[in-house]
């Protein structure tokens, strides 16, 4: 446990906080004047969170454990814990990881307040937790926050602390649990990603995508039992751990042709198929490692017998049967809207979503539509395929038209009125990628044209690259990102439809990965 605010007693209450601490870090003041607090005034602690229509809820698992005088021996502070509720449930810990993924999602508290983070470190104090991998998150994402908004040397290096201490506890929490820890893993798995996004873009390390996948993806992936917490962890821990792979230039870890058959046999609601299209789009993209490295070898060693392996799997990755089917779903959940608020999207139209998780449906599914296409292409140029099922025009075509979805989703994304868009457009950063190798594919072609192209397609590929670019250093910009991802995003597109591998871009290196283990 920890006191929520470190600086002298002052004049301060809930409605008018006048110490800095509290007002830097946007969190309520709990300093008081009297040496103990009551419990109505307790309770008032609680009700500044709010629950996701908007209505004041007291019931969020804050506590009040105890006052305690500040250090120099004046006035009070409030000692705060995430507790169990007090009534009974049906599933405790389930409520209580609902709680936390609400109070660490991108949700906006009202319409006056900004979504996210922002907003959620208005109403949390400075630490949280009654189990030990939820409150070395919780410091986690506090510091990085904090470094975030700083950008000093020394917050960066305390939340650099923090994130090795958050993933030691996680670590120890799968390897040998002390209770039922089913909800309180996924929960601070989500609050460690949600630090990393502070910290810098995609720092995840590929030693945190085993721990995680190993106890938390593996039974989940086979029981067919999703929530939308667990789509976001497993999103990310998911692309990721492709990235390393296809710059390693090996078959991903999580490529198991076991997991593939416990995966086609199990059942899925058949009235869900958002979950069923998800759980299609992270299969298919899970073996997209394994092509780029068939089709590395194909450039370097035409083997007759290695082609045929390359066009089988491609093939397998391509699904034609599924493709009208997924298409036509998204097309019952999107509208294209040619009014465009952002001056800089070339192609002049919009998305328009009926829910969240439809929009990173569309992310994801295009861009796996974009690598299955670019390296189809790659194949088609390097090898010579007789008898296959891909026709070059045709398969040209859809890699246009998944790029142009990719840059309809981005545009929505930096002009929504529904989320926040530095959120929204994070989850886009892996899908503008693919999307910048489309439009690159298109550029060459443009100069030397195999088929003949639309009049939409014609005198594109420059501006629209141009424009991911701008996309990318916007991103950028919003996070508080080094220059490394502009200098690397041409080299991960070209990566990913089969180019040079790229083994020095891990994450964060091995002296990382080493102070992990």
């Amino acid at each position: 446990m920890f006191r929520t605010c470190f600086n002298p007693p002052q004049k301060c209450d809930e409605k008018t906080p006048t110490c800095s601490t509290c007002q830097k870090g946007g969190r309520l003041c709990s300093y008081e004047h009297r040496q103990r607090v009551t419990a109505d005034e307790a309770s008032k602690v609680s009700i500044y969170i709010r629950t996701e229509d908007g209505r004041d809820h007291s019931n969020t698992g804050l506590r009040l454990r105890r006052t305690q005088k500040a250090a120099s021996g004046q006035g009070s502070f409030s000692i705060l814990a995430l507790a169990k509720p007090a009534g009974p449930l049906s599933n405790a810990d389930s409520e209580l990881a609902g709680r936390w993924a609400y109070m660490l999602g991108p949700l906006p508290l009202d319409q006056a307040s900004s979504a996210g983070f922002y907003g959620v470190f208005r109403t949390i104090p400075s630490r949280l937790g009654i189990d030990r991998v939820l409150s070395a998150a919780a410091s986690y994402t506090v510091d990085s926050h904090w470094a975030f908004m700083t950008q000093d040397s020394q917050h960066l290096e305390k939340a650099r602390r923090s994130g090795v201490r958050a993933t030691r506890a996680l670590r120890l929490a799968i390897q040998s649990p002390v209770r039922d820890l089913a909800n309180a893993i996924p929960v601070a798995v989500l609050a460690l990603k949600h630090a990393e996004y502070f910290m810098h873009l995609h720092t995840f390390t590929y030693q945190f995508h085993v721990i995680a996948q190993s106890a938390l993806l593996k039974a989940q992936w086979s029981s067919g039992h999703w929530n939308e917490l667990q789509e976001d962890i497993i999103r990310t821990v998911w692309l990721e751990e492709i990235e390393e792979a296809v710059f390693a230039g090996t078959t991903s870890e999580l490529d198991d042709p076991l997991r593939h058959e416990v995966r086609a046999r199990a059942r899925l609601p058949e009235n869900d198929r958002p979950t069923d299209m998800y759980h299609y789009c992270m299969e298919q993209c899970i073996l997209i490692p394994r092509l780029v490295r068939l089709v590395r070898k194909c450039a370097s060693d035409p083997d007759e017998c290695l082609i045929q392996e390359t066009v089988s799997l491609a093939e397998r990755i391509y699904d034609r049967d599924k493709q009208a089917f997924y298409e036509d779903l998204l097309r019952q959940n999107t509208a294209v809207e040619s009014r465009c608020q952002g001056p800089f999207n070339p192609l002049g139209r919009s998305l328009v979503f009926l829910s969240t998780r439809i929009f990173i449906l569309t992310g994801i599914y295009y861009m796996y539509r974009n690598m299955i296409c670019g390296l189809i292409l790659r194949m088609l140029d390097t090898a010579t395929v007789e008898g296959t099922v891909f026709d070059k025009c045709e398969i040209e075509h859809e890699d246009v038209r998944a790029a142009e979805h990719i840059v309809m989703c981005v545009e929505h994304a930096f002009n929504c009125s529904d989320g926040d868009p530095p959120f929204k457009a994070m989850r886009l950063h892996d899908p503008i990628t693919m999307a910048f190798g489309a439009w690159s594919r298109l550029a060459k072609r443009e100069c030397f044209p195999t088929c003949e192209m639309s009049s939409l397609e014609r005198g594109r590929g420059g501006d629209m690259k141009e424009f991911c670019k701008m996309v990318v250093a916007r991103i950028m910009d919003m996070w508080h990102a080094g220059p490394d991802l502009l200098e690397i995003f041409e080299a991960t597109a070209e990566a990913f439809e089969g180019g040079p591998t790229l083994p020095g871009m891990s994450r964060r290196g091995k002296a990382w990965r080493e102070t992990l283990s």
